[in-house]
C-alpha cells in the first residue's frame, strides 16, 4: 500500500509586540499591539474590537510607510490589540501599528521597540499628528517603568507637565524610525526629562478662565462680599439672589481672586484632564499653521527660536499656555446633560469636570433644564462623577465651588426696593421652586441682595485695600472644614435650631463646616454661638415667596 506523503514549508514564527496607552477616562492601560505576517496568503487583518477610526488606519499607514520610503513585503498582516475585550478608537494608534509592520518586515528592531509606550496618528504623507491623552499615557509609562514615550512633536508642549518621563518627540514617521535604526540614543530625549521642578502653564480652554477683577472694586454688597469670604475660606457653595443689576454676575466673576494659588498636585489634574479634550492649539499652545509652537502666551519671548521651538537662551523647550489660573466655568443654561457632567458613547470629561479644583458658575439658574440641575447631586456630594457605559465605567474629579446666581421671580424685582415687581404670589412660587429642595440644601450659603444704594455708590473708595483676609486653601467636597469644636453654648443653640429649624442631616453637617470656617477665619479654636447664628442666617435668608414680599431680605 502506497502512502502519500504531504510536504509543508517550514515557516520561522516571529511575532512583534509594540506598546502604546488606552484611555480610559482620567487613567490610561497598557495596550499591547501585535503584528504577525504569513508569506502563504495577502491582506491586512486588523482584530481586537478595534472601532472604524482605528479600522481605516491601515490605509493611511500603508500610504504613509510608502511615503516614508519603505516597503511592506506582500503578505498576510495580523494585528491584534489587546486586551481584546475593550473597544479601543479614534487614530492614535497610527504609529504603533506602523512600527509594528516595519519591525515584523525586519526594518527595525523589535527589542529596542519594547522599551517605550508609542502613541501618534499619521497623514498619509507620513507626518505625526499630536492626539489627546498624552499626559495619562505619560504616567502610565512612569508606573510601568518604561523608558519614554515616543510621541508626535505637536505633544510636547504638555509632554513638559511629565518631567519625570523621558520625551521622545518627532515630527514624520521617517524620524522615528532613523532613532530606531540608531539605537534609540539617549540624547535624542526631549528636555522635559530634565525641567527644574516647578509650575508650567495650564493648557488654555476657551472661556476657561475668568477676567481677574479684586473683589474691593465691587461697590457695595457688604453682606455678598462676606459670604464669598467664607465660601473661598470653607470650599463652600453659594447662591446669590437678587433683582437685575445688583451685581451678582461681578462678585461671581470677582471670586476667583479670593482663591489661593493653584497648587503642583491640582496642576497635574488639571493638565490631565485638559489633555483629554479634542486636539486644538488653544489646548497646546501648539500652531498648526506652522507646525511648531505658537508664542502666543509665552511667559518668557526672549531668545526664543522659532525654527526649532527651543530657547536659545536655555536650550530647554518653552512653556507655553495661559497663565496658571484655577478654571472658571461658565456654562450657558441651554447646556445639554452629557455637556455639564461629561458623557457621550466614550465618556469625555464635562463642565463640572473642566472646573475641577476651581468654580463652576451658573448664571440664571432656573433657566437650566431641571435634569441638568439634578445631575449635580453627586459631584456636589462626592466630589466625582461616574459615567456608566455598557463596556465602561469611568470616573471623572469634581471637586468645585459652585456659584449660582438667580432672580427671585420672572420680572426678576420680587422683594426689592422701590415695589417694581408686578409677578402674582402663585407665579413666583413656581419660578422659585424651579430649583429642587435636594440641590438648595446642598447650597451652603444663600444671600440676599438688593441694588446699591446711592450712598454706598458715592462713598466707594476703589483704592481701599482688601477688607478680608488671605484665603485658607479651599478643600474638596467630601472634606470636613477644619476641626473647631462647639464648647457650650454653641452646642445648645445648635440643640434649639436642630429642634425648630427643620434641618436636616445634611443641612446640620454644613452648617456646622460654615460655623468652623467662619471660626477658622477668625483664629478661635472654637466655634462660638455668633457663628452658629451668622452660618444659620446665611443658610435660611427667607427668600421664598411669602405673603410680605420684604421678607425677601434677611
Amino acid at each position: 500500500m502506497t502512502g502519500r506523503m504531504e510536504v509543508r514549508a517550514e515557516f520561522r514564527v516571529q511575532m512583534v509586540r509594540v506598546y502604546s496607552g488606552l484611555l480610559q477616562g482620567l487613567e490610561a492601560r497598557l495596550l499591547t499591539v501585535e503584528v504577525d505576517s504569513d508569506t502563504r496568503s495577502f491582506g491586512f487583518y486588523l482584530v481586537g474590537m478595534a472601532d472604524s477610526a482605528v479600522r481605516e488606519g491601515q490605509l493611511r499607514i500603508q500610504n504613509a510607510v510608502r511615503n516614508a520610503g519603505f516597503h511592506l513585503p506582500r503578505c498576510r498582516h495580523l494585528v491584534n490589540m489587546a486586551p481584546a475585550d475593550l473597544r479601543k478608537e479614534g487614530a492614535a494608534y497610527d504609529l504603533t501599528i506602523a512600527l509594528g509592520l516595519l519591525a515584523e518586515a525586519g526594518i527595525l528592531e523589535s527589542d529596542l521597540l519594547g522599551d517605550f509606550l508609542v502613541i501618534g496618528e499619521l497623514s498619509l504623507d507620513g507626518r505625526i499628528k499630536g492626539v489627546r491623552g498624552i499626559l495619562s499615557v505619560m504616567d502610565l509609562a512612569d508606573r510601568q517603568g518604561y523608558r519614554g514615550v515616543i510621541m508626535p512633536r505637536a505633544n510636547l508642549t504638555e509632554a513638559l507637565w511629565c518631567p519625570r518621563v523621558k520625551a521622545y518627540a518627532f515630527e514624520t514617521l521617517r524620524e522615528v524610525v532613523e532613532f530606531v535604526m540608531e539605537g534609540c540614543p539617549e540624547e535624542v530625549a526631549s528636555a522635559a526629562s530634565v525641567l527644574r521642578p516647578g509650575l508650567a502653564a495650564v493648557p488654555s480652554v476657551p472661556g476657561g478662565v475668568a477676567a481677574q477683577r479684586p473683589l474691593q472694586q465691587v461697590r457695595g454688597q457688604a453682606l455678598a462680599k462676606r459670604a464669598l469670604q467664607v465660601a473661598a475660606a470653607g470650599h463652600h457653595n453659594v447662591l446669590l439672589m437678587g433683582p437685575p443689576g445688583c451685581g451678582k454676575t461681578m462678585l461671581a466673576h470677582a471670586f476667583p481672586s479670593m482663591l489661593p494659588p493653584i497648587s503642583s498636585e491640582e496642576a497635574w489634574d488639571l493638565a490631565r484632564i485638559y489633555s483629554l479634550l479634542p486636539e486644538t492649539s488653544e489646548r497646546t499652545g501648539y500652531s498648526e499653521r506652522t507646525g511648531y509652537p505658537d508664542r502666543t502666551g509665552y511667559p518668557e519671548r526672549t531668545g526664543y527660536s522659532e525654527r526649532t521651538g527651543y530657547s536659545e537662551r536655555t536650550g530647554y523647550p518653552e512653556r507655553t499656555g495661559a497663565a496658571l489660573h484655577r478654571p472658571f466655568r461658565q456654562p450657558h443654561p441651554s447646556v445639554s446633560l452629557p455637556a455639564m457632567v461629561g458623557g457621550g458613547a466614550w465618556p469625555m470629561p464635562g463642565e463640572v469636570t473642566l472646573a475641577h479644583g476651581g468654580v463652576l458658575f451658573l448664571d440664571e439658574l432656573p433657566e437650566f433644564r431641571r435634569d441638568v440641575l439634578e445631575a449635580l447631586r453627586e459631584p456636589l456630594e462626592q466630589g466625582r462623577v461616574m459615567l456608566n457605559r455598557h463596556r465602561q465605567s469611568v470616573c471623572y474629579p469634581a471637586h468645585f465651588i459652585l456659584i449660582a446666581a438667580m432672580n427671585p421671580c420672572p420680572c426678576g424685582y420680587y422683594g426689592s426696593s422701590g415695589n417694581r415687581c408686578r409677578c402674582s404670589e402663585s407665579l413666583v412660587m413656581r419660578y422659585q421652586r424651579r430649583i429642587s429642595g435636594p440641590l438648595l440644601d446642598r447650597m451652603d450659603v444663600v444671600v440676599c441682595m438688593d441694588r446699591v444704594s446711592a450712598e454706598e455708590w458715592a462713598n466707594h473708595d476703589n483704592n481701599v485695600a482688601a477688607p478680608f483676609p488671605t484665603p485658607m486653601q479651599p478643600l474638596s467636597n467630601s472634606t470636613p472644614a477644619p476641626e473647631r469644636v462647639l464648647n457650650a453654648e454653641s452646642k445648645i443653640l445648635m440643640h434649639r435650631l436642630v429642634q425648630g429649624g427643620g434641618l436636616s442631616m445634611r443641612a446640620c453637617q454644613r452648617l456646622t463646616r460654615v460655623a468652623q470656617t467662619m471660626a477658622a477665619i477668625e483664629g478661635l479654636p472654637a466655634v462660638e454661638p455668633q457663628h452658629l447664628m451668622e452660618a444659620y442666617h446665611f443658610r435660611h435668608p427667607r427668600f421664598l415667596a411669602s405673603t410680605h414680599p420684604g421678607s425677601l431680605r434677611p
